[in-house]
């Protein structure tokens, strides 16, 4: 499934709170960027493939695939965002 466009590469990591021990694993979210310096209004939809090593077990976190954080940049601004590190987004389960 991750092979199939539209999604392919679009995978993330997540903490514990959203991994539920590999319960979370192949689950899909849309994650939208709130920083419109850098973002576009473009929502991402990401596969839960892992659990983020070393994240924080108190709140909630994504680290996504360069071609996720690609697909929510202003036209020219992929690396920089992607460089960016913690971004504030909006998250939410989807089917």
């Amino acid at each position: 499934l991750v092979d199939v466009k539209p999604l392919k590469g679009r995978v993330a990591a997540v903490g514990p709170v959203l991994f539920k021990k590999g319960e979370g694993c192949g689950a899909c979210y849309k994650v939208k960027c709130l920083d419109r310096s850098i973002c576009s209004k473009r929502a991402v939809t990401v596969i839960i493939t892992d659990e983020c090593p070393g994240c924080r077990t108190d709140r909630t976190h994504f680290d996504l695939s360069g071609s996720a954080f690609g697909r929510m940049a202003l036209s020219g601004e992929n690396v920089k965002l992607r460089n960016r590190g913690e971004i504030p987004i909006l998250y939410r389960r989807y089917s």
